[in-house]
């Protein structure tokens, strides 16, 4: 039973060491381009054994070098401008009050998503193993191009308490963050034991929720992995992509015109393309050259929770 909202109904593991809770809604947006808001609460049992729908971000086809490298989720996934804001829960089966792994995925801000390559079924298993239990919370959250981490300038409005410009991808990872201190109780997990851990990008978001919310007690500690927080200029220079077929040739984020053409656009009507290189290069018929290796077709980070 979750105060406020309902009582989910999970999926056990094979093993029998621990139980998923898929999807559950933590904010839910009715803007786009606005502050998400609390969900409503759900009637009956939620059915929590099956993954939700992911933001709407730049997907590539299945056979994408990049969508291989970075984990993105191929063709065939659930998107929704509306109702992708949601968690999962991995929690041991006996848990009483273990610390607590706030994972944010990785993607170049662009892609990605809290499952299935990020599913945490393995790590908690190995807690379990080592006596050392912990809950692992997986969220989504809006991601580049769909109005999610990026600064912009019209974002200020009787939503925003402070008044500032909002990046609405690192406000939904901090609703997450609230709705696990105040709910993670109820999965076994000490809510005064959050680790915010992040990859990659996500590593970048958990740095500036330490720089920006240090005060707000949401997290007891930080594990950044491959990557830190950018310089404002580097976010604006090299990590924006922008609706192909709007010409934006000098676009920036301080362009409320482009800001405001990027939005009509519906998301299955856009084709994306990086304004800068934001990714790492791959090449699959360069020439050799002394000093330089050329990597072909694709390799295996291994990123993500296994």
């Amino acid at each position: 039973m979750i105060e406020g909202f309902g009582i989910l109904q999970g999926q056990m593991d094979p093993s029998r060491l621990l139980t998923k809770y898929l999807n559950i809604p933590f904010a839910t947006i009715q803007d786009k381009s606005k502050q998400a808001i609390k969900p409503d609460p759900w009637k009956g049992i939620r059915d929590a054994t099956v993954l939700g729908p992911m933001c709407p971000q730049d997907i590539q086809s299945s056979n994408s070098l990049t969508t291989m490298m970075l984990g993105l989720p191929g063709p065939g996934f659930e998107f929704s401008e509306r109702d992708c804001l949601n968690l999962n829960v991995f929690a041991p089966r006996f848990a009483e009050h273990v610390p607590v792994i706030c994972y944010i995925h990785g993607g170049i801000t662009s892609g990605g998503n809290a499952l299935p390559k990020n599913d945490a079924t393995n790590i908690v298993k190995k807690s379990i193993a080592k006596d050392m239990p912990v809950v692992v919370v997986t969220i989504n959250y809006r991601l580049l191009p769909s109005a999610g981490l990026l600064e912009n300038p019209d974002s200020k409005s009787e939503n925003n308490e402070t008044g500032e410009s909002v990046d609405w991808g690192l406000y939904d990872q901090k609703l997450a963050l609230e709705w696990v201190k105040k709910h993670i109780h109820n999965f076994g997990g000490n809510p005064n034991e959050i680790t915010l851990m992040g990859h990659s990008s996500g590593a970048s978001s958990a740095g500036y929720h330490l720089l920006k919310g240090q005060h707000e007690g949401l997290v007891k500690r930080a594990i950044m992995h491959s990557e830190s927080r950018h310089r404002e200029n580097e976010e604006e220079d090299s990590r924006v992509s922008v609706p192909s077929e709007c010409d934006y040739q000098q676009w920036k984020p301080q362009d409320q015109r482009g800001l405001a053409t990027h939005r009509r656009v519906e998301k299955d009507n856009v084709q994306f393309s990086f304004m800068s290189d934001a990714c790492i290069p791959y090449m699959s018929n360069a020439e050799r050259q002394a000093g330089f290796r050329v990597v072909d077709r694709w390799i295996d980070f291994a990123w993500g929770m296994e």
